[in-house]
C-alpha cells in the first residue's frame, strides 16, 4: 500500500484539503464573486421588471385620455402636464385648459426625444443600482433636460414673456415621474431663476466662442504628439 511521504510542508492556513498531492479548497474569492453576480443580478432585473410593470400600468391608464386637438389630450389620471410615450409621445394635460408656455416645453421634450433618453438613463440606473454616483447622474440629467427645454422656449419668446412662463411654472406641481417629462419637473426654483436670468448670445459672443473652439482644438491636434 503507497504511503505518504512524510513532507515539510505544514497545513497551518487550511487552504489545502491535503499534503500529497496538494488539492486546493474552493476558492473563497470565486465564492464571494458568484453570490455578488446573483445579488447584483436579482435586484438589477426587479428594478427593470418594476419599471416596465408601472409603465404598462400608466399606459393602460392613460389609453383612454380625451383628445383635444393635434397631439394634445386631457385626462383625470395626471396632476401635472407631461410628454408620454415615445413612438407617439401625447402630451396630456389634467383639465381641458392648456397653456401655450406648457405646449411648447413639452415639444422642445418631443423634439429632443427626452422620454427615450430618459428610459435608457433610467435602464442603465437599474443594471447599475449598486452605484450611488449613478443616481446622482440619473437626478442630475433629468434636471439638465428640463433646463435645455426650458432654453429651448424661453429662447423663442420675447423678453417681456419670460416672467409669464415663470409663473406658469409654478403653477403646476412637481412630478416625480421617472418615464415621462413633466412641465412642473426637478430643481423648480434653478428653472426660475435660470429663466428669469436668461440672456441670449449676442453674434460677438458667438463668434468669439467659435474662435476660441478652433483655438483649442487646433492647439490640442497639433501638440499631441509633443
Amino acid at each position: 500500500m503507497y504511503e505518504k511521504p512524510h513532507m515539510t510542508v505544514t497545513n497551518c492556513i487550511m487552504a489545502a484539503e491535503d499534503y500529497f498531492p496538494i488539492t486546493y479548497k474552493v476558492n473563497v474569492i470565486e465564492d464571494v464573486m458568484k453570490i455578488g453576480f446573483f445579488v447584483w443580478a436579482t435586484v438589477g432585473l426587479a428594478l427593470i421588471i418594476a419599471l416596465i410593470l408601472v409603465y404598462s400600468s400608466t399606459v393602460r391608464e392613460l389609453k383612454n385620455a380625451k383628445h383635444i386637438r393635434d397631439n394634445i389630450f386631457v385626462s383625470d389620471k395626471v396632476n401635472t402636464p407631461a410628454v408620454y410615450g415615445v413612438i407617439k409621445p401625447r402630451i396630456i394635460f389634467p383639465s381641458s385648459i392648456t397653456d401655450k408656455y406648457v405646449i411648447l416645453h413639452e415639444r422642445a421634450h418631443i423634439k429632443r426625444q427626452d422620454n427615450l433618453l430618459r428610459i435608457i438613463a433610467v435602464t442603465v440606473a437599474c443594471i447599475h443600482w449598486f452605484n450611488p454616483l449613478v443616481w446622482l447622474f440619473l437626478k442630475l440629467y433629468i434636471s439638465d433636460s428640463e433646463l435645455a427645454c426650458d432654453e429651448v422656449v424661453i429662447a423663442k419668446l420675447p423678453r417681456s414673456e419670460h416672467k409669464e412662463y415663470a409663473l406658469t411654472l409654478l403653477r403646476h406641481t412637481e412630478s416625480r415621474t421617472v418615464y415621462a417629462s413633466p412641465f412642473g419637473g426637478a430643481g423648480v426654483k434653478t428653472r426660475i431663476e435660470h429663466i428669469l436670468s436668461y440672456k441670449k448670445l449676442s453674434l460677438l459672443s458667438v463668434i468669439s466662442f467659435i474662435i476660441l473652439t478652433v483655438f483649442t482644438a487646433y492647439f490640442l491636434l497639433t501638440n499631441s504628439g509633443g
